[in-house]
């Protein structure tokens, strides 16, 4: 008896085991033009990035400093 118990309430808890799947859809189109007549050109090199005004966001102090000011500035104090 404890065993059909235990199996009992081992399948009961079996769906919470699962709730780390995922569903997964992919949607594949089929190309209708030829990619050798597509006329698009992209930049080899991209500019680079101002990172003048950048905060670190593992500088906890700066981050609050930033937030602070920034609440100021929309607030306009």
């Amino acid at each position: 008896m404890k065993k059909l118990i235990f199996l009992l309430l081992c399948t009961l808890s079996w769906p919470t085991l699962a709730e780390r799947l995922f569903d997964v859809e992919v949607i594949v189109f089929k190309r209708n033009q030829n990619p050798e007549t597509v006329q698009e050109k992209w930049p080899d090199a991209q500019p680079d990035i101002n990172l003048e005004n950048a905060v670190s966001v593992f500088d906890s102090t700066t981050l609050q400093q930033e937030a602070s000011s920034c609440c100021r500035k929309a607030t306009g104090n």
